[in-house]
């Protein structure tokens, strides 16, 4: 058996039994490293708490204790994609501790491979966008009707918006008194200059939000028609807006994925920006769904 090698004999890892010895040994420091990634900026919350829950699954189910056990883990996983960003994130973590050396950081990674994704690729047409719309109306509840149209205004990821409904507090959407055909949702709490990113859609859908109770991976289902899903909905979402003559870097702020670096520093001419363009296209947005 290939045992890690990396830490000294004798250490708290080595007895606690080599990879899943690290994670038993060091998940706490390796969470409050990841805490100071959010932090940074260098992760978002949402991806830090998807590593966290991936790991702790993982390794609540295997205890890899060699390269070849770590493979045929993955192999039984099918080399998830999210689970295998978060090991390289967990082998990231252990190699700036000096817990791994480089070399076998590096050689730990071509044992993680991340898979490249089919659906990156998938570029829908209004067309099948208008017959999932259809569809939605004629066949779905309205919790499923309600994301979709939040989907196709905002262009946010399903998880924000998941999140916004799911824990939704009405002091933080409001309609902008300098463009009262928008509307905003306020991700985060802005304290002082702190910035903050939205959720954007037209001023008339405010009436319809409101609480609801659903699994992520269940509206995520319901969502699905044909070519048609939350992913590649956000992807024709940028590219309607790009072919409005919005700029990439405004289009990025109104999605909400402005790396927290930029935003920090850059956000009230983004949010002036956005706010304006938003207001000029969201008439034409709206009318895609009215056919």
């Amino acid at each position: 058996m290939v045992r890690w090698p990396g830490f000294e004999p004798g250490s708290p890892a080595r007895k606690a039994g080599d990879f899943a010895g690290l994670w038993v040994s060091l998940e706490e420091q390796f969470l409050e490293w990841l805490s100071g990634q959010v932090k940074a900026g260098k992760l978002s919350e949402e991806t830090a708490a998807e590593y966290t829950r991936a790991l702790k699954k993982f390794f609540d189910k295997y205890s890899p204790h060699s390269v070849e056990e770590l493979e045929s883990a993955l192999t039984k996983e099918n080399y998830k994609r999210h689970l295998c960003k978060a090991l390289r994130k967990f082998v990231q973590f252990l190699k700036k501790q000096k817990i791994i050396d480089p070399v076998f950081a590096e050689e730990l990674k071509e044992s993680i491979p991340i898979k490249p994704t089919k659906e990156s690729e998938v570029r829908i047409s209004t067309e099948e966008l208008l017959e999932a719309w259809e569809y939605h109306k004629r066949h779905s509840d309205e919790v499923t009707r309600l994301f979709f149209k939040i989907l196709v205004f905002s262009g946010a990821r399903l998880r924000t918006v998941h999140k916004m409904l799911t824990q939704f507090d009405e002091r933080r959407l409001y309609i902008l008194p300098n463009y009262p055909n928008i509307a905003k949702y306020a991700l985060m709490e802005r304290h002082g200059t702190k910035a903050s990113l939205y959720i954007y859609m037209p001023a008339e859908l405010v009436n319809e939000i409101k609480p609801v109770k659903i699994k992520e991976a269940t509206i995520r289902k319901r969502l699905e028609y044909g070519r048609v899903n939350a992913s590649t909905i956000r992807k024709w979402h940028a590219t309607f807006l790009s072919m409005q003559g919005i700029k990439d870097h405004v289009i990025n702020y109104i999605q909400s994925r402005v790396p927290r670096a930029i935003l920090e520093k850059h956000y009230l001419d983004l949010e002036l920006e956005a706010d304006e363009a938003y207001s000029r296209v969201v008439d034409e947005l709206k009318k895609v769904l009215e056919g």
